[in-house]
């Protein structure tokens, strides 16, 4: 009968910590909700600013179709930042809000909004992450002015509220001056300019960093073709979207390129795919070429731009790199 007794107590014990955790859930969420109605009332208590003392000033961001939302300030660190957002969905419909784009001080950044369900007839507190592509190169010392591009969307069937809602906002830094990076000039036309920052290369790929500048007065995105090592054909995956007057930092990464008709798969970590067999253990490159790129070795391909908005080329033009002593594989 004992363990009848210590099974009683062990199931009571379990029933007060779902209770406990319940309650502190319910608890949390009803505090950020008095904080929304707070922020959206006006009547917000709490200041927020960056770790560098830098505000931003409070405003509305959208006010129609029974939805509110509202900006409250700015937190975290240059590097790392969060958009204080509150929402108010009026509406009889779940929405989504999407963070389409963010540029930092004319920097492209990485960003996203964690207000991806705010329920119908609610009030929600979320924000917009945003984050330093590279900050082995590039790391900002103050947030001044950011341009932000959100939609507004039914989180059922995806029909849009507001599309591409634009904003540029202004910290109390003011905006910050660009200091371009130091690297080896590889274009420049057109408006357009890419620097090659740095090469790391291995057995199975090699990682390239970039910065480009975009002063074509068009809103553009580029692409890589043609990729080859020393001949060889390979893959070199480059996409990056930059806007009109702004600048980026991003790396590609260049790895073995084979015809998946002529047997291959080069989707599955370069291994030699037999359609008879599992997976070889041994290297695809081991079945007729070698991926190590040394010194005096050439990266060839074709960079293209494109207006982001008409896919019409812009300027397409050969690159050649030729691999450092210090950025070959070992």
């Amino acid at each position: 009968m004992k363990w009848k007794k210590n099974l009683a107590l062990l199931l009571c014990a379990l029933m007060a910590l779902g209770l406990l955790t319940s309650c502190t859930g319910h608890a949390l969420e009803n505090r950020e909700q008095e904080q929304a109605i707070a922020i959206l009332n006006g009547e917000s208590a709490r200041s927020y600013s960056l770790s560098t003392g830098t505000t931003l000033e409070g405003q509305t961001l959208y006010n129609a179709d029974d939805i509110v939302v509202q900006l409250a300030g700015i937190t975290g660190d240059p590097e790392d930042f969060t958009l204080e957002l509150a929402v108010r969905n009026g509406s009889r419909r779940d929405i989504s809000i999407s963070l389409d784009r963010i540029r930092v001080d004319g920097w492209e950044r990485t960003g996203w909004s964690d207000l991806y369900q705010v329920d119908s007839h609610s009030v929600a507190l979320g924000g917009i992450r945003c984050e330093a592509n590279i900050p082995e190169w590039y790391t900002p010392e103050d947030v001044g002015e950011i341009e932000l591009k959100l939609s507004i969307f039914d989180a059922d069937d995806y029909s849009s509220y507001a599309d591409s809602l634009t904003y540029t906002l202004v910290t109390s830094a003011g905006p910050q001056a660009n200091t371009s990076p130091e690297g080896e000039l590889l274009l420049e036309e057109a408006g357009l300019s890419v620097s090659l920052l740095d090469l790391y290369c291995s057995d199975y790929d090699a990682e390239l960093y970039f910065y480009i500048r975009n002063e074509s007065g068009h809103d553009v995105y580029c692409e890589a073709e043609d990729a080859a090592l020393n001949g060889q054909r390979c893959d070199l995956w480059f996409y990056e979207r930059i806007g009109a007057d702004g600048y980026d930092i991003f790396e590609a990464t260049l790895y073995p390129s084979f015809d998946e008709d002529e047997g291959y798969d080069s989707h599955d970590d370069y291994v030699f795919y037999d359609e008879n067999i599992d997976y070889a253990e041994e290297p695809l490159w081991d079945s007729g070429w070698t991926f190590s790129p040394q010194p005096g070795d050439e990266i060839a391909f074709t960079l293209t731009f494109y207006d982001n908005g008409s896919d019409q080329v812009l300027l397409s033009q050969p690159i050649t790199i030729t691999v450092p002593a210090d950025g070959a594989a070992e």
